[in-house]
């Protein structure tokens, strides 16, 4: 266990379900630093080039699906990520959520949009954060690494037009793949239902995942029936 981790000192942080005030909490960075040991784990994990990691399930079995997921002695990012699983849902409420575990090396969601669900959890356990915009790109601002970043969508209820903050992933640079490329941690919710449509960034994907996906789109079931593998 990490001694005096700073995601545990943190878990208080706000109980009430969905209680990231809007709009000036359309996007929120939490004061939670990483780790020393969890940075080096996450280093260590991603020089596995570990396949994408997809998980739905209460806290308990997101628990045990990701150690068995994760397939080594990564102790200190598995306990950083289980911190953060029970934040998310002390946060929401929700007693069923997804995680989502992927090694980055392309230019993934690379345009400016708005997520289709209430809020959604992000950390970049190794490379930059998140790119974000109140003026559709005029100007540019960067979360700090390692920060753990709240992004409230479409279905948060205060939703409105006031809500102006679009948000990206930062492009891949050559320094970047030459460590392996990024690796992101997602937490969502699983109301929207299947992973395609979880995972679209803006409208037009939601025209291409609404007919669902199949091995042939780039994913493929992988035994246990919450763990998807994008080849």
């Amino acid at each position: 266990m990490i001694a005096s981790c700073p995601t545990r000192r943190i878990l208080a942080f706000r109980k009430s379900p969905l209680a990231v005030a809007l709009p000036s909490g359309d996007l929120t960075t939490l004061p939670l630093g990483l780790h020393a040991e969890v940075r080096d784990a996450a280093y260590r994990y991603l020089a596995t080039r570990p396949a994408v990691i997809v998980l739905r399930g209460t806290r308990d079995e997101l628990g045990v699906k990701l150690a068995d997921a994760m397939q080594g002695t990564f102790d200190a990012l598995h306990e950083d990520i289980m911190s953060l699983v029970s934040l998310y849902a002390d946060m929401t409420g929700h007693s069923v959520m997804r995680i989502r575990l992927e090694r980055i090396v392309t230019d993934s969601c690379r345009k400016f949009h708005v997520d289709h669900l209430a809020l959604r959890l992000l950390r970049s356990y190794v490379g930059p954060g998140v790119q974000w915009t109140r003026d559709d790109g005029a100007h540019i601002e960067d979360t700090p690494a390692g920060a753990v970043v709240l992004l409230a969508g479409t279905a948060h209820p205060d939703w409105s037009d006031q809500c102006t903050v679009r948000h990206r992933s930062p492009p891949m640079t050559a320094a970047q793949l030459q460590v392996g490329g990024r690796l992101l941690l997602t937490i969502d919710e699983t109301a929207l239902g299947h992973d395609g449509l979880i995972d679209a960034c803006c409208e037009e994907d939601h025209d291409t995942v609404d007919r669902g996906l199949t091995p042939q789109d780039g994913h493929a079931l992988n035994g246990d029936a919450g763990l998807h593998v994008r080849h």
